[in-house]
C-alpha cells in the first residue's frame, strides 16, 4: 500500500528529479565499476584495492586544490595521473610477483593491499571527515523545466557515455586493445604469439584506476564527504553492478551501474521508511543475479566449455559470497547497535579462528592448540604498532613485569639471532 501511496501522491516533477538522480548515481557506478570488469577480463581476479583506489583520488583532488592551490581543472588531470600510477604500483607490488600463484593467493594480496590503503589515508589524513572543495561550475544548481538539478548530474552521465565510448573503441578498435582480448582469453598462447603480457595487464591497471579517478572526482562534487573508509560500500557497490551486468563485460558494467544506482533512488523515493536501508539493495539483487544468471545479464554464454566456465562460475560465486558477507558485516557496524555489534563481531572473529584451524587440521592433518597464541601474538603487535606510547600502559597490562622481562631481552635477541643464522640450513634439511 505504501508503495502505491507513494506513486499517487509523487508528481511528474518529482518523479523526473529522483530519476535524474538515479541515472547520475548509476553513471558514478558504472565508472567504478569498469576498472574492477576490465582487470577480471584480463586477470580473472577481483581488484579489491579498487574502491581505495577512488578514495585515495579524493584525497589527491582535495589536497590539490586546498593545500597546493592548483586550479581545479589542473587538479584534476594531475589526480587522474597520480592514480593512474597508484594503480601499477599497485599491480606491481601485490600482483604481479603472484601472478603464477593460486587465486586465493592473489585474492588475499588484493585485500591486503585494499587494508593497506585504507590505513595509510587514515595515518596520512588522519580518520576526521574531510569536504571536497567546491567546484563552482558543477557545484551549482540549474532549472530545466521546472526541475533544480546540481549540474554535476548532468556531467556525470556524459563523461560515463564518453569514457565508454573511448574504451570500446581502444578494446575493439586498437592493437593494445587486441593484445588485452587476447591475454584475457589465454596467458600461453598470447605470450607465444609475441604479446608482452607484463605490459598489457599494467595497460589495464592504468584504464582502469584512471577511470576510478574519474569516478572518484564526480563522486567527490556530488557527495563532498571525504574519510579514509569512504570507498569500501562504493567499491562493493560498483563489484556488484559489474556481477550484475556480467563481470569481464564493459557494457555489462555500465549496464549493472545503471540498474543499481536507478534501484537505489526509487527504494528511497517510494520506500522512504526503507531508506536506511537502500545499500542492502545491491546485496539483494547479487544474490539474486548469481542464484538464477550467475555469469550476469551480458555475460559470456557456455560454448562448449563447461568444466571452464564452471571454474569461473564457482570462483564468482565464492568471491561473490566474500562480497556479501563483508558487505552485510559492514552494514552491521555502520547501522546496528552495540548489542548486535559486538554479536557480529564475535561470529566473524570465531570464523577466522576456525578457518585457520581448518587449513591446519583439515588439509595438513595436524591439529593445533596454539591458536590462541598465534591470536595474542598478532593482538599485542597490532597494538604495538597502533596504541600511541603515552596511552600503552593504560592498556598493556604487562607494563609492571617490565623489569623482569627486560631481564630476559638479551636472552630473546640472541636467541632470534640464533634462529634467524639456522633458519637457511634447516630448510636445505
Amino acid at each position: 500500500m505504501e508503495f502505491f501511496d507513494a506513486i499517487a501522491n509523487m508528481s511528474a516533477l518529482s518523479f523526473a528529479q529522483h530519476m535524474v538522480n538515479g541515472i547520475s548515481l548509476g553513471s558514478l557506478y558504472a565508472l567504478i565499476a569498469i576498472g574492477y570488469t576490465m582487470v577480471y577480463g584480463i586477470l580473472l581476479m577481483i581488484n579489491f584495492a579498487h574502491g581505495d583506489i577512488v578514495m585515495m583520488a579524493c584525497y589527491f583532488a582535495f589536497f590539490g586544490i586546498t593545500a597546493f592551490h592548483i586550479p581545479w581543472y589542473f587538479t584534476f588531470i594531475i589526480t587522474i595521473i597520480m592514480t593512474a600510477l597508484l594503480g601499477v604500483l599497485i599491480e606491481r607490488s601485490a600482483y604481479r610477483p603472484l601472478r603464477e600463484a593460486p587465486k586465493n593467493s592473489i585474492l588475499i594480496s588484493a585485500i591486503g593491499a585494499s587494508f593497506l590503503l585504507e590505513n595509510l589515508a587514515n595515518y596520512l589524513f588522519s580518520g576526521r571527515p574531510m569536504r571536497f572543495p567546491d567546484v563552482p561550475l558543477l557545484s551549482q544548481n540549474i532549472s530545466v523545466g521546472g526541475i533544480e538539478i546540481q549540474a554535476i548530474c548532468l556531467v556525470i552521465p556524459v563523461v560515463t557515455i564518453i569514457s565508454l565510448v573511448v574504451l570500446l573503441h581502444i578494446v575493439n578498435h586498437t592493437k593494445t586493445g587486441m593484445a588485452m582480448r587476447a591475454v584475457s582469453k589465454d596467458y600461453e598462447i598470447a605470450r607465444v604469439m609475441g604479446i608482452n603480457i607484463d605490459n598489457v595487464i599494467s595497460i589495464t591497471f592504468i584504464i582502469g584506476s584512471a577511470l576510478a579517478a574519474i569516478g572518484a572526482i564526480m563522486y567527490g562534487i556530488r557527495y563532498p564527504g571525504i574519510t579514509p573508509m569512504m570507498g569500501v560500500m562504493p567499491g562493493l557497490k560498483c563489484f556488484i553492478a559489474a556481477v550484475i551486468g556480467g563481470i569481464g563485460n564493459i557494457k555489462g558494467a555500465v549496464l549493472g551501474g545503471f540498474i543499481l544506482g536507478l534501484g537505489e533512488i526509487l527504494i528511497v523515493a517510494f520506500f522512504p521508511d526503507l531508506s536506511g536501508y537502500r545499500d542492502a539493495f545491491a546485496f539483494i539483487v547479487l544474490i539474486v543475479i548469481l542464484f538464477y544468471k550467475p555469469t550476469g545479464l551480458l555475460g559470456e554464454k557456455n560454448n562448449g566449455e563447461g568444466v571452464i566456465m564452471t571454474r569461473k562460475r564457482d570462483a564468482l560465486l565464492t568471491i561473490a559470497g566474500i562480497i556479501v558477507l563483508f558487505g552485510l558485516a559492514f552494514f552491521v557496524q555502520e547501522e546496528m547497535d552495540s548489542y548486535i555489534r559486538r554479536i557480529v563481531n564475535l561470529c566473524l572473529v570465531y570464523a577466522i579462528i576456525g578457518l585457520s584451524m581448518n587449513l591446519t587440521n583439515g588439509f595438513v592433518g595436524q591439529f593445533s592448540l596454539g591458536q590462541a597464541g598465534f591470536m595474542a601474538i598478532g593482538a599485542y603487535t597490532v597494538g604495538i604498532f597502533t596504541v600511541p606510547v603515552e596511552f600503552r600502559e593504560n592498556v598493556f597490562y604487562a607494563v609492571p613485569m617490565n623489569p623482569l622481562i627486560a631481564g630476559y631481552r638479551a636472552a630473546a635477541v640472541g636467541g632470534a639471532a640464533f634462529w634467524a643464522a639456522c633458519l637457511p640450513r634447516c630448510l636445505r634439511l
